[in-house]
């Protein structure tokens, strides 16, 4: 009987391709120790759902993926879609990314290898990820560096370019800051009217566990996260003496509509602060100018 790890498509030019998951720990130091030497973005951190594929020519590596869960939010990418931000919510895992991508062979030495192999761990991937998941998944997202590749491989295996990331990369966890280099994003329909179905009221039932309840709208959160942030500054400990000219949730109150309105940070946020000059004691409040908050 085959292993569902592994994936044998049809010969080509005389090479057989297979796609196996990369699961033993001593492979698995391996792969990650390839693309931590080779790849330019090194071998990534394990997030969430996280599948490595290795595929082999005759039996040989030839080409290490990486896929893993897709951005929350990509504007040309939900356009694309068309689907409404609950639906993003609840199905934002049928969406997985190809976060690494590396062939083995020097460069020039086998053409069309990459878009060989990056086919290949295409058409193995949805039963794969099913089997160690639980869910099967229907599109991929990918990006490319404009400056640095042209995605010759993507366009031959068939992605399409959706448009651009919005220039932006992590600096710690859920925290980005613009480094002024969008992305080019690719994606990838994993079978016949995957489009469709990330939209459509009733999804294919070996999808349906990947669907992530939304108790409050459209957002990400649990009930007991989605309590007032007034009540909670409110009740905030004042660790400053009893002379306070300011109460604690006023001077939360403001830096926090500082953060919402992107004035970059605690320093613009105080100076915010300051030219509001609340009134508390009279329950009144003078506002900045039209071009503060």
């Amino acid at each position: 009987m085959k292993d569902a790890n592994e994936f044998t498509p049809s010969a080509s030019g005389g090479a057989l391709l297979s796609v196996r998951v990369v699961l033993q720990p001593e492979e698995v130091t391996w792969f990650d120790a390839q693309l931590a030497a080779q790849h330019y973005l090194g071998a990534g951190r394990v997030v969430g759902d996280y599948l490595r594929q290795v595929v082999e020519v005759d039996g040989r590596p030839a080409a290490l993926l990486v896929w893993g869960p897709a951005c929350y939010a990509l504007k040309d990418r939900d356009l694309w879609i068309s689907w409404s931000a609950s639906q993003r919510v609840e199905r934002l895992k049928l969406i997985i990314q190809n976060r690494r991508f590396l062939v083995l062979a020097p460069k020039g030495q086998s053409p069309n290898l990459a878009s060989q192999t990056m086919g290949a761990a295409l058409r193995a991937l949805p039963e794969q990820w099913r089997k160690h998941f639980g869910y099967r998944p229907l599109l991929a997202e990918s990006f490319t560096d404009p400056e640095a590749y042209a995605g010759t491989c993507y366009k031959a295996s068939n992605w399409e370019p959706v448009g651009w990331s919005a220039g932006y990369a992590r600096h710690r966890a859920d925290f980005y800051v613009a480094n002024d280099r969008p992305k080019r994003l690719w994606l990838r329909e994993l079978c016949p009217q995957a489009r469709r179905q990330l939209r459509t009221p009733q999804l294919p039932e070996d999808c349906r566990a990947a669907l992530v309840a939304a108790p409050s709208g459209v957002l990400p959160l649990n009930a007991e996260q989605v309590g007032s942030l007034f009540d909670a500054m409110r009740t905030a400990p004042d660790p400053r003496d009893t002379n306070a000219q300011y109460r604690t949730p006023a001077v939360m109150a403001i830096l926090a509509m500082a953060l919402l309105a992107r004035l970059g940070g605690l320093d613009p946020g105080l100076d915010c602060f300051r030219r509001c000059r609340l009134r508390i004691s009279q329950g009144k409040a003078t506002f900045p100018p039209r071009n503060g908050l």
